[in-house]
């Protein structure tokens, strides 16, 4: 079960690279505008950071790293939720909503499964 925090790292690291390395053909291929590169670079930096976390939970799972995996799970799926509203109320193209929300609360049901197996 631990390896779903190396599936977790593996896509902030690939959503990370996306964000700080190819931003427009992200924004091209999700139909989306690009916005301000600052905010690209700041989710992209943020999913690098979560990418770290995740990659040293799945390695060393440190003394009373349940307690953070619930709020990992909450955020992921808050991600998700927040991708349909946009979706539903401010025109977020549907590709990105799929691929940013639902890969985000996809990982957060799998931490809120690995909570249950591990609790």
């Amino acid at each position: 079960m631990k390896y779903i925090f190396l599936i977790a790292a593996l896509w902030n690291l690939l959503g990370g690279i996306n964000f700080l390395f190819s931003p427009e053909k992200q924004a091209k291929n999700m139909n989306y505008p690009i916005g301000n590169r600052w905010e690209s670079q700041y989710v992209g930096i943020m999913a690098l950071v979560f990418c770290a976390i995740y990659a040293m939970i799945f390695y060393s799972q440190p003394t009373g790293y349940l307690i953070f995996v619930s709020f990992f799970a909450a955020a992921k799926i808050l991600i998700g939720i927040s991708a349909v509203y946009c979706h539903r109320k401010h025109n977020m193209p549907l590709p990105f909503s799929i691929v940013f929300g639902g890969g985000n609360f996809i990982i957060g049901v799998l931490f809120i499964l690995y909570l249950i197996l591990n609790s």
